[in-house]
């Protein structure tokens, strides 16, 4: 993230990255407590998890990096 993010704007994308990592940290604890009341078991509870990676995978993977670095180097000399 740090190296696609224009020079000038670095607080403001740190700061909603940390405001969005805070408010989306109680998704996981909250679906595996649901998860293992429904089921009773700690198992599927655990398997569900891996939802989040497996969305996380998907929005990461298609992402062209040295593209990133390209148009934050022309929106840190622009402006």
């Amino acid at each position: 993230m740090g190296l696609m993010t224009p020079e000038a704007k670095t607080g403001e994308f740190f700061g909603f990255f940390n405001l969005s990592g805070k408010a989306f940290s109680m998704l996981g604890p909250i679906m595996f407590t649901e998860i293992l009341k429904r089921t009773e078991s700690a198992q599927w509870a655990i398997l569900s998890l891996l939802v989040f990676f497996a969305v996380g995978w998907a929005i990461i993977a298609p992402l062209n990096i040295a593209k990133g670095q390209q148009q934050a180097g022309k929106a840190g000399r622009s402006g």
